[in-house]
């Protein structure tokens, strides 16, 4: 009965080779383990470097970049002190007293003398009669005027009285245009007007006017407003209840 001994002795070798059933799961789990953990070793997070899109773009915040990145807007003040072409003979300030005529044009020459009107008896615009100082003043005034010759027109008038006070000047400069002012007094109120940069009436209107027989019709057209203005050299002012 040798066969059995044989046998064993076969079997024993047996499992040092191939293993046994419990031996080949033992060592596979192993393995499967081994492998397992292998792709889990190669990804540690501890050993992979990884950057944010913000870190691999740009080491400032947006904030950052649009404060280095604006830039302030070009100083288009052109706010200058130069006065407007044609009212450089006139002062724009404020006046010292509001109960006293603006000052007057800083250059200019005086064309002719002074015209001086009244409605002695009344208001013009009711009838009463207008009487001229010089009616020569004023054809002189009203000449130089249609002529555009370059200085300056003064004018006043006076009515019911003295209870109305109307004054004024025409500057003509050189390239023809003209400013106006006046200051009126009525009563406690003094206003003064704007000085106007205008163009004068036509030299066929002054025309007209020249050959007009009526004094104050006559005298209406040396201080008429301007009908095209060209702009303000000096603001004016009003004054009430003043004394």
């Amino acid at each position: 009965m040798r066969l059995p001994s044989i046998a064993l002795l076969l079997c024993l070798p047996l499992p040092l080779l191939t293993g046994c059933p419990d031996s080949d799961t033992g060592d596979e789990g192993a393995a499967d383990s081994t492998t397992n953990e292998d792709p889990t070793a190669a990804e540690d997070p501890s050993s992979t470097t990884q950057t944010s899109p913000t870190e691999e773009t740009s080491t400032t915040s947006p904030g950052e970049t649009e404060t280095e990145t604006d830039t302030a807007p070009p100083d288009t003040d052109t706010d200058t002190d130069d006065p407007i072409v044609g009212c450089e003979c006139i002062l724009d300030e404020d006046p010292a007293d509001l109960n006293s005529a603006p000052a007057a044009p800083t250059c200019g020459e005086e064309l002719c003398p002074h015209v001086a009107g009244a409605c002695t008896e009344d208001l013009c615009e009711l009838g009463a009669p207008f009487e001229l100082d010089d009616p020569a003043a004023l054809e002189c005034a009203l000449m130089a005027l249609r002529d555009r010759t370059p200085g300056i027109v003064t004018w006043s008038r006076s009515e019911a009285t003295g209870l109305i006070s109307d004054n004024g000047y025409v500057l003509v400069n050189e390239d023809g245009s003209a400013v106006r002012r006046n200051w009126l007094r009525e009563d406690l109120n003094f206003v003064v007007s704007d000085a106007v940069l205008g163009e004068l009436p036509t030299p066929e209107a002054y025309d007209a006017c020249l050959a007009d027989p009526d004094d104050l019709a006559r005298f209406d057209c040396l201080v008429a407003t301007h009908e095209v203005q060209l702009g303000v050299c000096d603001e004016g002012w009003v004054c009430s209840d003043c004394i």
